[in-house]
């Protein structure tokens, strides 16, 4: 890998490259671009709600980390979950991605965790390979979310419950 890449911690002036990165990400995933604005994703991060890392080469963003503080039940210990990881396709395959979960892990250390976890799409063999080489575990969860509109039906529910 070039020693020009530079990992560096992200700041809530990065705002506006980290949605520019997380709209590269949902590109590649079939996902629709994020409706927030930069001044939310600053928010967000001065609120330290959220934290991660960018991968530079050039002082250009070539792929970032991104997550947050998170308590697992099932050992009940502090540990972090990684929201998003992304790598430009040019840079796969050098080590960026490697080096993006490495300092978020160490970060998640600094902040009290003792793991990091994360989930990937069943269809993205060529993450789960990746992330099974570097000796992340495959359990056996899956994914689910609420959003708009079920999101929104949910808490109609519960209110009209209570």
């Amino acid at each position: 890998m070039p020693d020009a890449i530079k990992i560096r911690p992200i700041e809530s002036a990065d705002a506006s490259t980290v949605l520019h990165l997380v709209n590269a990400l949902n590109a590649v995933t079939d996902d629709p671009p994020v409706k927030v604005g930069a001044e939310t994703v600053a928010a967000f991060l001065e609120a330290d709600r959220l934290y991660g890392f960018l991968a530079q080469a050039n002082a250009t963003a070539i792929g970032f980390v991104i997550g947050e503080d998170c308590i697992t039940t099932d050992v009940l210990e502090p540990g972090s979950y990684m929201s998003d990881l992304y790598v430009h396709e040019d840079w796969r395959g050098q080590g960026v991605g490697r080096r993006l979960v490495d300092a978020f892990a160490a970060e998640a250390e600094a902040r009290g965790g003792t793991h990091i976890w994360w989930a990937s799409m069943r269809e993205n063999h060529t993450a789960r390979r990746a992330y099974r080489a570097y000796g992340a575990i495959e359990d056996k969860t899956c994914c689910h979310a609420l959003t708009e509109k079920q999101f929104a039906a949910a808490i109609r529910r519960h209110r009209e419950r209570t």
